[in-house]
Parts: structure tokens; C-alpha cells; sequence
């Protein structure tokens, strides 16, 4: 981090004890990783209102807005969306933020996916009779 002078801007954590303060203290998310399946993080990320970054890997092209991916080791890509991020006005970061929790909430809500789940095995069980 000292060759681009970024260790008072970038902080590589350790173990985190109370994750919804630490989410709430970023301004965005990166998920920089080679491969994936459905990446948690992104989904906590996502769920705190965050705008997210990830490589297009595994899961996370389920997850994101496919805007907000980049191939891994695509690092020209990857400088792009945070410049695209950080130019934003905070409004336009936070409605970035705010879809992506509905996104989330929607799309990956375990009531509503068990329910899906509930009424496909239903459907196998009667068609088998």
C-alpha cells in the first residue's frame, strides 16, 4: 500500500467483531476475489445500504448489478467504478446504497426463497402420487 500511497485511505481488517457498525462505517464495498460462490459479504454489504464493488465471479453476478462487476486482475476496470463511486454526489451514493438493499431484501429474502422451495417440493410430491 505504500507504493500508491494508500494506507491512510485503505484499511485491510482483521477479525471484526460487531459487523453492522464496521459496515456502517465504509462508504463502499469491494470484493476483490478470484472465485466465488454466493459471497455473504456482498449480501451483508448490500443489506446495510452500501454501493458495492465485486469481481464477476461465482455468485456475485447474481447479486450485483453487472455495472459494479469487473473481471479479476482487471485493475484499470476496477479504478474506473471507485472513481465512478467517488465522484458521486453522497445522495447519489446513498440511493446507489438504498436499491441495492431492496435488491437484496428482495431477491435474497429466506422467507420468501423458502416459500419457493416449499411449493416446488409440494408440486413434486403431488405429481408423484
Amino acid at each position: 500500500m505504500k507504493k500508491f500511497s494508500l494506507e491512510r485511505n485503505v484499511f485491510i481488517e482483521g477479525y471484526i467483531n460487531d459487523l453492522v457498525k464496521w459496515y456502517n462505517t465504509l462508504d463502499l464495498f469491494i470484493l476483490n476475489s478470484k472465485s466465488e460462490g454466493m459471497p455473504t459479504v456482498v449480501l451483508e454489504a448490500m443489506s446495510i445500504g452500501l454501493p458495492v464493488i465485486a469481481t464477476d465471479s461465482g455468485g456475485t453476478i447474481e447479486a450485483i448489478e453487472k455495472n459494479w462487476t469487473y473481471r479479476f486482475g482487471d485493475w484499470e476496470r476496477l479504478k474506473d467504478l471507485i472513481l465512478k463511486i467517488y465522484s458521486m454526489t453522497p445522495e447519489e451514493r446513498e440511493r446507489i446504497g438504498m436499491l441495492n438493499r431492496k435488491r437484496v431484501t428482495e431477491k435474497f429474502n429466506i422467507r420468501k426463497n423458502s416459500l419457493k422451495i416449499m411449493k416446488i417440493l409440494m408440486s413434486f410430491v403431488e405429481n408423484q402420487s
